[in-house]
């Protein structure tokens, strides 16, 4: 296959070299050709111009002295085979009217000699006297055969390609032998050399002594011979080195495996105590939860006995005072001392107890129903409509007992009929976190603090704002406070659960969103955004 490319590489240069030689050649041959049948063109017109003009002077004389014999014998002797040279196939003698004067004047060959070879030359007769004043006395019409002519170039034509030939085969031959000892067997010699290098055998000699292009690849071919036997050694070195890592690798990773496979086992009973300690953790934050739960149910009883204690401590003093004053008038009555003015003092003791003891059961009853209901929702997730102001306020009267140790103030921006159908027990869970929040973190003991409450909807969706002007959150805690167990007041009974619950509330249960805003020194800001309709 290496020959055959070789063979066809050297053919190629060959042939391209031959074609444009001989394209060149042909070329030149043909211009030369061209003007040599041209000149002996222009020779034969001129020289038959100048025949026709000969002939003319000639005939003249004869043609004035009506020497018509002479005329016709002139004429034979021009086609005679002395005037062959010439070429001449007829002469034709014509006096001013047109009249033929040489009844021999038309030879035998020219109608055998096909019209393409004619050239037809007419002259003037022009007689001169012994006055020297020139008449025309007839004309000659000469017909001049090319035929020798063309025969000759036709030669010369054969004789130019033969030469041609010739010339190109010389020229394909010294091309090709050139071209074997200048270029192929130079080149045969360096692809040889790159076939060894190529197996392995370097070298660093090449037979090439030449100083062209090839002399100088034959130059580089050898150093990079030389560069690829000292790479090959290199790398014949670093493979035995590498062969050395990986013995040393392997031992490397047998023994990391085993140590691995020792943590691994250390890792798995890491695991299974990471598991046990977060089921640990599960269980004790559900703990919390429902001890946050039942924190606020203690806060809920707590502020029904306090907020029922006095209706009820009046309603039981004014029935003591009934009572005493009935017995004391029953004693009277009994010793018949009862006077109609102590019975009317009387009367009016018990009409004013009884309206005392009336209004305060009253009071109680109404507390007793609204803490019943509010003790109902934080116990059970039932879903009902209700008022936000009215439950609000039931929800704060539920925290009284906390709030009135302080001198905050609480305001509730919300419309009497704005309702909801949601968790009511849920939202008061919420409200007494933010709430209880802001009363452990947000304001110190002697702080006069704002709490506000904003409620509105918007295109279908609940919006709670709860705010204080209390301390404030620092920064770095606002990515934390929704964190189960995160606190800053653990020691002073915080659980780290009231802000974990309500998120988990908001964006579990009411499927909504929260958002927390605090500088701090300028109070704290929460925004919770509720839809309507809770999707799914």
């Amino acid at each position: 296959m290496d020959k055959e490319i070789k063979f066809t590489l050297f053919l190629k240069f060959t042939l391209i070299i031959s074609f444009c030689l001989s394209l060149i050649l042909i070329t030149v041959v043909i211009f030369i050709i061209g003007l040599q049948e041209k000149k002996r063109i222009d020779e034969k017109i001129k020289n038959s111009e100048t025949m026709t003009e000969l002939i003319a002077s000639i005939n003249a004389f004869h043609i004035e002295k009506f020497s018509f014999y002479s005329l016709d014998e002139n004429t034979k002797k021009f086609q005679s085979d002395d005037a062959g040279k010439n070429d001449i196939l007829s002469v034709i003698v014509y006096d001013t009217d047109n009249k033929k004067l040489n009844p021999s004047g038309i030879n035998h060959e020219l109608i055998k000699e096909d019209k393409k070879f004619w050239l037809i030359r007419e002259a003037k007769c022009i007689y001169k006297s012994s006055s020297n004043i020139p008449k025309e006395v007839g004309k000659v019409v000469i017909v001049f055969s090319l035929r020798s002519i063309h025969k000759n170039l036709v030669e010369a034509r054969i004789n130019y390609i033969f030469i041609v030939i010739i010339t190109i085969v010389i020229l394909d031959i010294v091309v090709a032998l050139l071209l074997y000892f200048l270029v192929t067997k130079p080149l045969n010699i360096l692809t040889k050399s790159a076939q060894q290098i190529a197996s392995g055998k370097f070298i660093e000699v090449i037979d090439v002594k030449s100083k062209d292009e090839i002399g100088f690849l034959s130059e580089n071919i050898i150093k990079m011979s030389k560069h690829l036997k000292t790479n090959f050694f290199e790398i014949q070195e670093n493979n035995k080195k590498i062969e050395e890592m990986n013995a040393h690798l392997e031992d490397m990773v047998a023994k990391r495996t085993e140590e691995l496979n020792s943590s691994l086992q250390i890792q798995y009973r890491l695991n299974d105590a990471l598991i046990d300690s977060t089921k640990q953790l599960e269980d004790r934050t559900k703990e919390l939860i429902r001890s946050e739960k039942l924190a606020a149910l203690g806060r809920l009883v707590a502020g029904v006995a306090h907020e029922i204690n006095t209706p009820i401590g009046i309603g039981v003093t004014a029935s003591s005072l009934l009572e005493k004053k009935t017995n004391d008038y029953f004693e009277l009555y009994k010793n018949n001392q009862l006077k109609r003015s102590d019975l009317d003092v009387y009367l009016g003791i018990c009409v004013e107890s009884s309206k005392l003891i009336l209004s305060n059961l009253s009071r109680a009853s109404e507390l007793i129903k609204s803490f019943k209901q509010v003790a109902v929702d934080q116990s059970t997730d039932e879903k009902r409509k209700f008022l936000i102001k009215e439950y609000l306020n039931e929800i704060l009267l539920s925290l009284k007992p906390k709030i009135k140790k302080t001198k905050h103030k609480i305001l509730v921006n919300c419309s009497d009929r704005l309702e909801i159908d949601s968790y009511p027990g849920l939202f008061s869970q919420i409200v007494t976190n933010f709430i209880i929040n802001s009363l452990i973190h947000g304001f110190t003991e002697d702080m006069e603090g704002e709490i506000i409450f904003d409620f509105n909807i918007e295109n279908n969706f609940f919006i709670f704002e709860y705010s204080d002007n209390g301390k404030g959150i620092p920064k770095e805690y606002l990515n934390k406070i929704y964190e189960p167990f995160f606190t800053t007041k653990r020691n002073d009974g915080g659980t780290g659960l009231g802000l974990h619950i309500v998120y988990n509330i908001v964006t579990q249960k009411f499927g909504g969103t929260i958002e927390c805003y605090s500088d701090l020194g300028k109070g704290v800001k929460f925004i919770i955004k509720m839809p309507l309709i809770k999707e799914g």
